[in-house]
């Protein structure tokens, strides 16, 4: 936790303005009236103790989406922002996420020659 406090990313140090604030709200609430009209290809990567945004949001865009292409991935052990940046002890997490994004976006590719 004291990591977290300390990062530039994290820690609350940055201010949020009430309007902004009110502008997420809101684009949250028609995002998840409008979950079933997403059809494009996603992946969803999320932690599954994230104490930020809890995981069963992303569950619950995977199950809600009309998309028959999409993928869920939970990773254990670690919180918010650790999938892409948790330095040395979460090394080998990181590199999993990216070998799996890499991968899922490799499957959906085409090359022309």
């Amino acid at each position: 936790r004291a990591q977290i406090q300390s990062s530039p990313l994290g820690g609350g140090k940055a201010k949020l303005r009430l309007s902004t604030a009110m502008q997420l709200l809101a684009a949250t609430k028609w995002m998840s009236a409008h979950l079933s009209e997403v059809t494009t290809p996603f992946i969803v990567l999320h932690a599954k103790h994230d104490v930020v945004t809890e995981s069963e949001s992303s569950v619950k865009l995977y199950n809600e989406a009309a998309s028959t292409d999409k993928e869920l991935k939970l990773y254990d052990d670690c919180m918010h922002g650790e999938l892409l940046h948790g330095g040395a002890p979460k090394l080998a997490l990181v590199e999993k996420v990216f070998a799996d994004s890499a991968g899922w976006l490799a499957g959906r590719s085409t090359r022309s020659v």
